[in-house]
């Protein structure tokens, strides 16, 4: 039976969110107790000498080590923690006669120490790493009768590596697969992730090819996600790793649970990925061009999304190009949430706040491989891409279009409107008429100034209508009709609206105005 008291100590280096908690245990009837010379830094010596005065020799490491086990208790987590403090305080400067770590401890003992190092990340990781491979230990797997690795579904040190930051794990990966050094023995954890994939994610390119080497399928998925193991290398910009996976057969044309192929996988990165991601996009064509093994770049997600869809969604440009370039189909149609159908030139354009320079770009890049697309098509509420570069205020968007051919005169089928219309239409004013009307007079163009929309009114009207005095001035300047303008009487229907998540404006839209929108008529 024990009394225990317990305070904090700030002489004890403490983890990562964890107070250290120094327990002293006394004798109460004649049972042995922990002490506080059990538990405290000052005891690591040996026959008298202090190892942080006079360093140890490995010998007398060896009996420090011999003694701390039979001191504490692995199986009662307290103790297992100072002994754990110790003996890492106990490795750093051993260099000779090092222990055999099977004499001392258990494999799954050893597998807590690497677990706890690998979680835990401080600058003792790495060096206690290197100990552990240089005393000689390496995981054995259990073997069958057949003398093949068995019991592989285990989670090791290995797998949470993937639980640190990326710029730390391929450093820490090196140094445990020294340890976990069976190739042929490929852990896998309860989410279907083994430790191939491990080296494909953290960018060990030598051991993806040892594992290779041995047979492993470099098609293997993760059974949680589906994910390949070249999705993963991808994800990690690990080019080399792909290089290897491609010259051993790898498929770049499988999907994961949710249909996404390796090149959907690219574009989901960040913006400030996409050189590097491009980069590695060139290398799969140019490894798969030279083994003449055919990609298929407009594969379809189960969203029916393509590879070049999602790039232009994130805005990558750099991928846009370089999926143009291997050949992705510019004019192929895509759909919205909402069903509508649409093409890439509509998507750009329709991304609120997204990059006002995609459109130049996919446009020149089109007309460098010699391709044409239908820069007035549209979606199946009538709108071209110009109405909505023009309805979203993207002006270089606008710039673009007009400059490429879009005609500004362009009616919505379904009510109407110019993008003249949409000018005078806006919640606020700003110069994006005068950009407009710029750009017109740059291409040669003409307006229709006085174009009536279903609703009978005309651009003036509308931005009388919604007082945009600036709106109004312009459209003077420019010639608007005002000998037969007519004032919007105080029975004017105004259309009140909100975006939705989609930011698509269904106010103007037609049919899917009573789904998703309510007109209210307002008496002013």
């Amino acid at each position: 039976m024990f009394a225990v008291t317990a305070w904090q100590s700030s002489s004890i280096k403490k983890k990562k969110n964890h107070n250290a908690v120094l327990v002293v245990c006394v004798s109460v009837q004649n049972e042995m107790a922990i002490t506080d010379d059990d538990l405290s830094d000052s005891d690591d010596s040996v026959n008298g000498i202090d190892a942080a005065v006079v360093p140890l020799t490995g010998r007398q490491r060896l009996e420090r080590l011999r003694s701390l086990l039979g001191r504490f208790d692995w199986g009662l987590k307290m103790e297992r923690r100072v002994l754990f403090g110790k003996f890492k305080t106990l490795i750093f400067g051993w260099t000779d006669h090092l222990p055999d770590l099977r004499d001392f401890f258990a494999r799954d003992q050893i597998d807590w120490m690497l677990a706890d190092f690998v979680l835990d990340y401080d600058i003792e990781t790495l060096p206690f790493l290197e100990f552990v491979h240089a005393t000689g230990y390496r995981d054995a797997p259990d073997l069958n009768e057949a003398g093949e690795p068995t019991r592989l579904r285990r989670t090791t040190a290995l797998h949470l590596v993937l639980d640190q930051e990326p710029r730390l794990r391929k450093d820490i990966a090196l140094k445990l697969f020294k340890i976990y050094d069976s190739h042929d023995a490929n852990y896998e954890d309860k989410f279907g992730t083994t430790h191939f994939h491990v080296a494909c994610e953290t960018g060990c390119a030598d051991i993806v090819e040892k594992f290779l080497d041995l047979g492993q399928d470099p098609d293997l998925p993760e059974s949680k996600t589906g994910q390949t193991p070249l999705q993963l290398a991808v994800l990690a910009k690990h080019r080399d790793v792909v290089e290897a996976l491609l010259d051993h057969g790898a498929d770049p044309n499988l999907a994961d649970k949710s249909g996404r192929t390796l090149l959907h996988s690219a574009c989901t990165l960040a913006q400030s990925d996409g050189l590097e991601v491009a980069a590695i996009i060139d290398t799969i064509f140019e490894i798969c061009t030279e083994r003449r093994r055919s990609i298929s770049i407009d594969a379809l997600d189960k969203c029916e999304r393509t590879a070049l869809h999602f790039a232009l969604l994130a805005g990558q440009r750099a991928i846009v190009e370089a999926l143009l370039r291997w050949g992705a189909d510019p004019n192929r149609t895509c759909r919205d949430a909402s069903a509508n159908t649409m093409t890439y030139l509509h998507v750009i354009c329709r991304i609120k706040g997204g990059d006002d320079l995609m459109a130049e770009l996919f446009l020149e890049t089109i007309e460098d491989i010699g391709r044409r697309v239908p820069i007035d098509a549209r979606d199946n509420l009538g709108w071209t891409p110009l109405h909505y570069a023009v309805y979203y205020g993207k002006r270089r968007t606008m710039e673009s279009l007009l400059r490429w051919g879009a005609d500004p005169n362009a009616r919505i089928s379904s009510r109407g409107l110019a993008p003249v219309h949409l000018l005078a239409h806006r919640k606020t004013e700003d110069d994006l008429a005068e950009t407009f009307f710029r750009m017109i007079d740059d291409v040669r163009a003409t307006v229709q100034l006085d174009v009536k929309d279903k609703s009978r009114w005309t651009p003036l009207q509308l931005a009388v209508m919604y007082r945009l005095p600036r709106m109004v001035e312009t459209l003077l300047a420019r010639g608007a009709n005002l000998a037969k303008f007519v004032f919007p009487n105080n029975q004017s229907v105004f259309l009140e609206y909100s975006q939705d998540s989609h930011s698509y404006p269904y106010f103007l839209g037609g049919n899917s105005l009573s789904r998703h929108r309510t007109a209210v008529l307002v008496h002013s």
